[in-house]
């Protein structure tokens, strides 16, 4: 699968946020839709198959959504499946990439439509027409000067899931995922700052060695690591992605790798069913756990 520029990973990182899995609807996108398309001329984003042929995401009714400011960090809010705002809803935090900002994907989300609160918190170091959050923009020998920039992020980060959580009504944990920077970070979260998260799935992630933790901090619930990544990715080889694995395994954490044969740091369908699998069984537990509360009351 052809991509234009390394925008539309991110924007393939949406389509996944978007979906449910187990249980839920699946994007209602033809299957020969296979590719999605930015237009850099005024940001439209199609629906593109393998003729050129083209649905325009725009025309799609789009999806309850709300700017708002927590923690010191601006959000992108976006209410699915007819929500209302004030309901009881699963949180799902979606943290871009390099150089992406949140309002460009917002549209995606009208593909999704079970009920659901998504939070997209927007990169605090302008770059380009988007955001950053950390300056870095590909990792190699240099990694030392990511870490300071990386344990920053993570802590504000770490704060918003936790005050997001408490400012809306929310149902569970808070799902927490993200794709190349925001993998990195969905990480980090996981390891370093796991208060309040109920799953974390880092796509295309890894954390500089300095910032993996020698074993876990008494008293703190760890959520469980689910990590994707492709078996050609030249930006974060998967080499490091199985030595991290093992690493934290070793240290008593709960992760998972899964691999994609021939797939690079890019998004693909490929990688759906798993992440829909995944996504779909913590909204199901959550949803057992709220019925269950809810017989005993």
């Amino acid at each position: 699968m052809a991509f234009s520029s390394p925008r539309i990973w991110i924007m393939f990182c949406l389509v996944v946020f978007a979906a449910t899995g187990v249980g839920c609807r699946r994007p209602q996108l033809p299957p020969d839709y296979t590719t999605l398309v930015e237009d850099t001329s005024d940001r439209s984003l199609f629906a593109e198959d393998a003729r050129g042929e083209r649905i325009d995401l725009a025309e799609v009714a789009e999806p309850d959504e709300r700017n708002e400011e927590c923690s010191g960090l601006q959000y992108l809010e976006v209410l699915t499946g007819g929500a209302t705002h004030d309901e009881p809803l699963p949180m799902i935090v979606a943290i871009h990439g390099m150089g992406s900002r949140p309002e460009i994907f917002a549209r995606v989300f009208s593909l999704f439509h079970e009920k659901a609160r998504i939070i997209l918190p927007r990169g605090m170091h302008p770059l380009g027409n988007g955001f950053s959050w950390f300056s870095l923009g590909y990792v190699g020998e240099q990694y030392e000067d990511m870490v300071n920039e990386i344990e920053c992020s993570c802590k504000s980060l770490g704060g918003f899931v936790r005050e997001a959580a408490k400012q809306h009504n929310t149902v569970g944990r808070p799902i927490v995922m993200g794709f190349s920077q925001g993998g990195m970070l969905t990480l980090t979260l996981a390891l370093k700052e796991p208060e309040g998260i109920g799953l974390a799935i880092p796509m295309a992630g890894w954390v500089p060695p300095q910032l993996i933790p020698e074993a876990k901090a008494p008293g703190k619930a760890y959520p469980p690591i689910h990590l994707l990544h492709g078996e050609r990715d030249a930006r974060l080889p998967i080499a490091w992605a199985r030595e991290q694995t093992t690493q934290l395994q070793a240290r008593g954490f709960d992760i998972r790798l899964y691999e994609y044969k021939g797939l690079r740091h890019m998004f693909s369908r490929n990688l759906w069913p798993q992440l829909f699998a995944l996504v779909g069984r913590e909204l199901n537990r959550i949803d057992k756990v709220r019925a269950s509360v809810t017989s005993v009351r």
